[in-house]
């Protein structure tokens, strides 16, 4: 077991302790993804959890919401999800290198941050343009390899998400 498996491994044991099982499962819809968990949403997945908490008629949180997302028709560019109570902001090259986001439900963000605690940090003296374009190529990758990007839809739905949000 190389360094990233140990890390990752070490992660889903505290997440299992936070939420208190082993064996996670959303009795809305199934999710069984240890990383779409929450100790505060237990036992609902993120996107569960959010949308039993926000009342969609709530016209107000939902202006907000969508002028945060600079849309009023916000798509999860992995899953496809719609609903807005539960679409979030991703940096897909980590907050701090990159400022080209994504549009993610809750369960997919939770699982992309995740995953970009595996990549490797780069020289303190690299060259930050580097770095960036470095995390950035490593986000989508992630993005692609989890949605099994080879599918033309999904692969489209991301680079279509990722190109509006650089423009």
């Amino acid at each position: 077991m190389d360094n990233s498996e140990f890390e990752r491994e070490r992660r889903k044991q505290r997440r299992f302790e936070q939420i208190g099982t082993n064996n996670p499962g959303c009795p809305d819809c199934n999710e069984s993804d240890w990383r779409c968990f929450e100790a505060t949403s237990m036992p609902r997945c993120a996107n569960c959890a959010i949308k039993a908490s926000v009342d969609p008629r709530d016209d107000a949180v939902k202006r907000r919401r969508l002028k945060k997302l600079e849309t009023n028709n916000p798509r999860c560019a992995m899953c496809g999800e719609n609903d807005w109570r539960c679409i979030e902001l991703h940096h897909v090259g980590k907050r701090r290198n990159d400022l080209t986001t994504v549009l993610l439900c809750a369960n997919d963000h939770l699982r992309m941050t995740d995953e970009q605690k595996d990549h490797p940090s780069m020289a303190h003296d690299a060259d930050p343009v580097l770095v960036a374009l470095n995390n950035f190529l490593r986000g989508l990758a992630d993005m692609l390899r989890i949605t099994g990007g080879c599918q033309n839809h999904t692969f489209a739905r991301v680079r279509s998400a990722v190109c509006k949000s650089m423009s």
